[in-house]
Formats: C-alpha cells, structure tokens, sequence
C-alpha cells in the first residue's frame, strides 16, 4: 500500500484499497476509454469525503495535485467516471434514504443511492422521481452529475428541474448547500469570509461581467459545458444547483440531496407507429409533440434490418410485406382514463398520416409488453456483432431539434459508409437525444484509427443539423476534446473561469469538461458493453 493509502485508510471511517485488482476495476466505466488509478476510496459518510478532499487540496498546496473522480455505477459512456488519482466510490456506503416528505413530495437521500432502488421506495408512496437513466444501476449521485436527459425528458425535462437542494464538498473540504436564492440572501452569501462566500462573490461577478456570452450559451442546443446561463435569473435570484448538476464531478462533490417528486401514475398507454415513408416524418413529429407524451422514441430502418426482432412483435396486423422505414413509440401516463383517450386520438392523427399503429390495450401489461419489445430493438444494437466488431459508443448521444432527428441519422449514415463504417441508431426523438453505435474491432488498427476521423466528422454533421455533441450524458472525457466544435473561444474562457472559481488546483476530475494534459486517459482497446454489464452494482 502506498504512502498516501496508507494515510487516507488510518484517517477515514470507510475503506482505501490499492491492490491490482481493484485499480483494474475502476480503470474503466461505460466508455471506450481507459485510466488506471493509484487508489480507490470508499468514503462511510460527508466527514470522510471531507477528508479526502482536504488532504488533497493540501497536498495540491504543496504543489502535488492528487486527482479526484467521483464514481457511482461507472456507467458513464463519457469517461467521466475514471481517471489516473483516487477514486471516491459513493455506492458501498452513502446509499440511504433518509425521509420521505408525501406532503412535501420530497425526498432526502445519499448520491450512491440506484436510481432503480429509489423509484421503487417512492412508488410504495404513490410518488416517483420522474427522471431517466441509462442504466437501471446508475446511481442519483451519477444522474445529477451527468444532468441525466432521458427518455422522459420529453414531458419532465432534465434532472435539474427535479432537484430542491445539494449539499456539496468543495475542493478544499468545506461544505456548502445550494438552493435558491433571492437577492437579499445572495447578498448575504456573498458577505461571508470563506470559500462559500468567495465563490459567490466572483461567479456573481462573472455573470455580470459575461452577459452576451452567457447569452449566447442559453441559446445553445447541448448538455455541454456548464449551466451558468440558469444560475441567474432576470429578477435576481441566484441558484447553484444547475451549476452543479451535469458538471460531472468538477466543481465539487454531491454528499446529499433533497429531489422533488411527482406522481406516480402505473396505467400506461402505448401507441406503436410503423412509418412507411420519411416524406412528412417533420409534420409527423410536430403533431404527436402537441399531445405531449411522456416518452416520444425511434429507431431508423437500416438500424431494424440489423437487428433481429420481427416487426410483427409490435404490429400483429401489420402488412408482411412492408419494410419499415423506422419504428416510433409512443407512451402516455395520465390519471384515469385521459391516457387511452390520447392514445386514440394520436392514431387516428399518425393514420392519416399514411403511417400504420397499434395502440396497447389499455392494461398495463398490454403497454408493458409492447414497451418491452422496444427496449429489445433499443438493446439490440449492443447485442449485434458482425466478423469481430462489436457496437462501440465512440459517439453515444447528441442532441438535436426533434425535426431535425431523422434526418440527421440518414446523412450520418452516409458519413459511416464514406468510411466503410456501420452506424446503429436509436433516438429519444421528443427531446432529439440520438444514440449512435458504431460497429468496430479495437484490436485492429484500422478501426483504431478511424476512431478520431469519424467522431470528429459525425459531431461537425451534429452542427452542421442545429445539434449540440452531448445530450443525455453531458461531455465527459471522450467529448471534451470536441467542444470547440461548439463553442467559441469566449464561452470555452469562460467554462475555464468557472472551474477555476471552485477548484483552483484543478482536483476534481480534470480532463472531464475542460481538456487537461495532466490526466488523460486511452483507448481501451479490451472494451466489451456486455462485460462492462456484468459489473454492474446490483439492487
């Protein structure tokens, strides 16, 4: 064990580990890339994370910068759960819910804490957190971080909308509680003497002194970068907490969370759409958009042609005949009897539409199955493989204008075969997150090679359609590289002032968000989804 285990593991209540074998667990999470830490950490409570953050930025005062990567689930497809210092695990022990507030409906609770694990408490009270995953094991501590951006987001929005407050660690120890706040408490928080106030005092600063920046950022079609266009609002009040949420990990650590809730509504509905053609997929969009569905998603036809699951699955009535020119899916969840009558009135619109549907039963296993056949076509790309490639997230989500979607998968599909490639797709078309696998070998140079070529040229195609090149995962390492794509050379400033505001020694997670030679991380040229999967903390 090393000088600096050895010292962390005599101080703190939970457990430091060092050994080969779990420095190789935590040397790669849900991405292609791959950094091998010197320790793992596995914090007991807020005092030990506390702890390991002081100790770290006493040794950066001494000139030694110990890199800290909070990881949850590792399911980040970004790279933004890896990195060369320590790892701080939150899973192992800050996974508690503390109190449920029915009335309130609010929930307090640690970040380690399933996703899964918490829908499941919230829905014995008749309520739920009405935000997506990607991964039924990621943590909330992981979803916050990553500002996750799911398949509801069509009708909930992102993670940010359902947060009421963070407690948060910051580079140098200290602890602090975001939430909203007006004028008058901004400017006592902006009196205080230490790093709270500090913080305060010259991010409202920054704000003031970056108006058009900050402006063009709010106009922005992405996930990357920082929030600071919502910390902000016209009438004063000021809120820390977007700032925090999808910064993965690199202004501070989340030690507790207060979330709001919604109702829980089990009866869904579903309406599956065989489209027959692409000519008036736009007016398409914009007409079940007005009936505003919980989850709006797609999956291209040359994607379908992949994957083995026979379309009859969905569509028992359908024409044998017809080769689908894509698949949409469409779920209502509303009280009473609202949901089936949407539904209805959804399909006659998609029908005249001159596309084909078929509406659950208005049970909820009816709705389940057919969900459920979806999420196979959605999974089936990771199962696909073809002469010893496997589907690689080299370009995993970006977001684009919902009308822009379809078409945006045609022309990268036409990028992939310019570079003999193969693209998988599949789309949450309402919020236009768009999630593309690529078929390669990481073993064969060629395809190594082409990594860079053809991620660079699929985000410049994200652009070039009105996108931004994150989405629902936020950048992470794998997309930092690229957000000069996206931002200018003021708002890239101005990312770096922010991260310099609250972690001056750069501590947490460099490399994520902004490029940082000082922690990089290679290609993981073993990478497997599907042993990746097996990893995974389990409920």
């Amino acid at each position: 064990m090393s000088k600096i285990a050895s010292y962390l593991a005599g101080h703190l209540r939970g457990e430091v580990l060092s050994g080969n074998d779990v420095r190789s667990t935590f040397s790669t999470d849900g991405s292609i890339l791959k950094a091998k830490p010197i320790l793992a950490t596995y914090p007991y409570d807020t005092s030990d994370i506390r702890k390991i953050t002081h100790f770290a930025w006493q040794l950066a005062e001494k000139g030694h910068v110990l890199p800290l990567t909070t990881r949850g689930s590792g399911a980040s497809k970004t790279g933004a759960a890896i990195g060369s210092g320590a790892i701080v695990s939150l899973p192992t022990h800050l996974s508690t819910i503390f109190e449920v507030d029915t009335k309130q409906k609010l929930v307090r609770l640690q970040p380690g804490v399933m996703v899964a694990a918490l829908q499941q408490t919230m829905q014995t009270h008749g309520l739920e957190w009405p935000v997506d995953v990607a991964n039924p094991s990621s943590t909330v501590g992981g979803a916050i971080a990553n500002n996750s951006y799911g398949e509801r987001a069509v009708k909930f929005g992102d993670a940010s909308n359902w947060i009421d407050q963070l407690e948060v660690v910051l580079s140098n120890g200290d602890v602090i509680q975001t939430c909203r706040l007006s004028k008058r408490q901004l400017s006592k928080k902006k009196g205080l003497s230490g790093f709270e106030g500090e913080i305060y005092r010259k991010l409202d600063a920054l704000i003031e002194d970056n108006e058009k920046t900050i402006e063009s950022l709010a106009q922005k079609h992405t996930s990357a970068g920082y929030a600071i266009a919502k910390v902000k609002d016209r009438r004063g009040n000021f809120d820390l907490t977007p700032l925090i949420a999808g910064s993965q990990g690199t202004l501070g650590i989340i030690s507790e969370a207060i979330l709001k809730l919604g109702v829980y509504h089990p009866q869904k509905e579903v309406v599956a759409v065989t489209l027959t053609s692409l000519d008036n997929v736009d007016q398409l969009v914009s007409a079940i958009m007005k009936f505003v569905p919980e989850k709006l998603e797609y999956v291209d036809g040359e994607s379908l042609q992949r994957i083995d699951i026979d379309v009859k699955d969905i569509l028992p009535d359908d024409d044998p005949d017809i080769k689908p020119k894509g698949l949409i899916f469409i779920q209502l969840s509303e009280v009473g009897r609202k949901s089936k009558v949407k539904a209805k009135k959804i399909a006659k619109t998609i029908e005249k539409m001159g596309h084909l549907t078929a509406i659950s039963d208005g049970d909820t296993e009816s709705a389940g199955e057919i969900w459920q056949t979806f999420q196979r076509i959605q999974t089936g790309p990771l199962l696909f493989s073809d002469d010893h490639k496997s589907p690689v997230p080299i370009s995993e989500d970006a977001l684009l204008p919902p009308s822009e979607v379809v078409h945006f998968i045609d022309a990268a599909h036409e990028l992939a075969k310019s570079h003999r490639a193969k693209f998988l797709f599949s789309s949450h078309l309402g919020t236009g997150v768009v999630h593309a696998h690529s078929l390669m070998d990481l073993k064969n140079l060629s395809d190594r090679n082409k990594v860079s070529k053809l991620t660079e040229e699929y985000y410049q195609l994200v652009i070039k359609h009105d996108g931004g090149i994150a989405g629902e995962y936020a950048e992470g390492r794998l997309r930092a590289a690229h957000n000069s794509i996206q931002f200018t050379a003021d708002e890239l400033e101005l990312f770096a002032q922010i991260k310099q505001i609250f972690d001056v020694h750069s501590i947490f997670n460099p490399g994520v968000k902004l490029v940082n030679d000082k922690d990089t991380a290679k290609l993981d040229e073993d990478f497997d989804s599907g042993k990746f999967a097996d990893n995974l903390p389990r409920l």
